[in-house]
């Protein structure tokens, strides 16, 4: 390569995806200090101000999430196909768990089925 040739460097953004405690936190940023500009917002957060619009149009539902659970990690919420399912699995192996069972891959793939 030819050193007297500048370098070209990319000034595209990285993909950034926040969790919902981190979208939380921003909203709560923007609601406490209200001159705080999208702007501002996006650089502290590493994130595109176009992103920081929309998550502040859907601050009123992210505000009434609870951030306790384990959802607050993921960077993205995803419904279930099969939800009575998977809570029906969920308390039974709540309720194994407190009996000290040993739960293989088999054993919890059966209980699905039985459960279908």
């Amino acid at each position: 390569m030819d050193e007297n040739l500048p370098s070209v460097k990319n000034n595209k953004q990285k993909h950034n995806s926040l969790t919902l405690v981190q979208k939380i936190e921003l909203c709560q940023a923007k609601i406490t200090n209200s001159n705080l500009k999208n702007v501002e917002l996006a650089s502290q957060f590493n994130i595109g101000k176009s992103t920081v619009h929309d998550i502040l149009k859907g601050k009123d539902e992210l505000l009434n999430k609870n951030s306790i659970f384990y959802i607050a990690s993921l960077k993205r919420e995803r419904i279930s196909k099969f939800l009575q399912i998977e809570q029906s699995l969920a308390l039974w192996l709540d309720q194994a768990n407190g009996t000290n069972l040993s739960i293989f891959d088999e054993i919890l793939l059966h209980k699905a089925t039985d459960f279908a």
